[in-house]
C-alpha cells in the first residue's frame, strides 16, 4: 500500500494522505489479527519434534511486574532520546560523505536503529525463546510501516508520500521480497541448512546486498 501510494501519488485528507490513512487502518487490523492468532492459530505444525529445552537462567525472573515495566519504559525512553541525536548526526554525516540522505538513512541509520533490536533478539535466542526473537523482527517491521502515518500527521507540507520517489519504492520492494522469503520458510518449514544457516537466510542476504547495490546507484 505504501509503495502504491508513492507510485500513484497521495491526496491530503484530514491532516494526512488517503493512502497513509489506509496504512493506519491496515496496521490496526494487522495488530488485531496477531492478537487473535495468539489464542486461535489458523494452522498448526504437525509431525515436527519439540524444541529442546535450554537451561538458561533468566536474570529478570526475580523482578516484579512493576519493576519490569519501569525498566522497559526507561530503556525505551533512552532509545527514543538517542534516536534524535542519531538522526541529526546522521544527516551531517550523509552530507559530508556525499552518500545522500536517502542512501545513508536506508543503510547506516537503519543499521544503527536496529542495534537495540539485534541485542534483544540475541538475548531471546540465548534464553531459548525463539518465537519471541522472530516475532520481534516481524513486529518491528509492522510497527515501522505504521509509523509512516504518524510521520504524515506531523509533516506540514501535505501528504508525505508525495515527497519520496523511486528510491523509496525500490527500498520498499526489497523489504517486501526479503520478508516474503522468510514467510515462505516459516510456512514450508523444511528449509535445509548449510553450515548451520538456512538456505532462506542465504537468499535473503543475496537479495539484501543486491538491493543495497541498486539503491547506491539511485542515491
Amino acid at each position: 500500500m505504501t509503495i502504491t501510494g508513492i507510485g500513484v501519488g497521495d491526496i491530503p485528507f484530514a491532516g494526512a494522505g488517503l493512502w497513509t490513512w489506509g496504512i493506519a487502518a491496515l496496521f490496526v487490523y494487522a495488530v488485531r489479527m496477531v492478537a487473535r492468532a495468539q489464542d486461535k492459530p489458523g494452522w498448526e505444525v504437525i509431525g515436527e519434534p519439540p524444541s529442546p529445552d535450554i537451561d538458561v537462567d533468566d536474570p529478570t525472573e526475580n523482578l516484579s511486574r512493576p519493576q519490569l515495566l519501569g525498566a522497559t519504559a526507561a530503556v525505551a525512553l533512552g532509545i527514543l532520546i538517542m534516536g534524535y541525536f542519531l538522526s541529526t548526526s546522521g544527516e551531517a554525516l550523509a552530507e559530508r560523505t556525499g552518500l545522500g540522505d536517502s542512501f545513508f538513512g536506508a543503510v547506516f541509520i537503519a543499521i544503527s536503529t536496529s542495534l537495540p533490536e539485534i541485542s534483544t533478539v540475541l538475548a531471546a535466542v540465548k534464553l531459548g525463546r525463539h518465537v519471541m526473537a522472530v516475532s520481534d523482527i516481524f513486529g518491528t517491521n509492522l510497527f515501522d510501516v505504521g509509523v509512516i502515518f504518524l510521520v504524515d500527521l506531523f509533516y506540514p507540507g501535505g501528504a508525505i508520500l508525495n515527497e519520496v520517489g523511486m528510491f523509496s519504492i525500490v527500498a520498499g520492494l526489497t523489504g517486501i521480497v526479503v520478508t516474503a522469503v522468510y514467510v515462505i520458510g516459516l510456512i514450508e518449514r523444511r528449509d535445509p541448512a548449510l553450515i548451520g544457516v538456512g538456505l532462506d537466510s542465504y537468499a535473503v542476504m543475496a537479495i539484501y546486498i543486491g538491493g543495497i547495490a541498486l539503491l547506491f546507484t539511485l542515491r
